[in-house]
């Protein structure tokens, strides 16, 4: 199963494959990639420590390849600098920051 699913009112998903040293399954993105059954749009992530391409599918136009080193860092640090003023989260978003750069 996916790690991460959501949905609106209009049949639009958002599917997040999270793969941080774990293997793909077999057609496992073009299984996702059919979920939507409602006539939405779907939006299939497939996110990664650096970003990398799926090894379990050849239609690599199905989904758009993110990382955590990237991608998730660079929002981080946009959510960091618009919470200054609430310290607690500022320093939750801090510490993630830094366990992502350790990984």
């Amino acid at each position: 199963s996916s790690d991460l699913l959501t949905d609106n009112n209009n049949n639009n998903t958002i599917i997040i494959e999270n793969k941080i040293n774990a293997p793909e399954g077999e057609q496992q993105l073009e299984r996702y990639a059919s979920w939507n059954k409602k006539g939405g749009k779907t939006l299939l992530l497939f996110l990664t420590l650096d970003g990398r391409e799926a090894q379990s599918t050849d239609d690599h136009s199905s989904y758009l390849p993110i990382s955590y080193k990237g991608t998730i860092l660079e929002w981080l640090k946009q959510c960091e600098e618009s919470c200054q003023e609430k310290p607690f989260l500022h320093t939750a978003i801090q510490q993630y920051q830094n366990l992502i750069k350790e990984l």
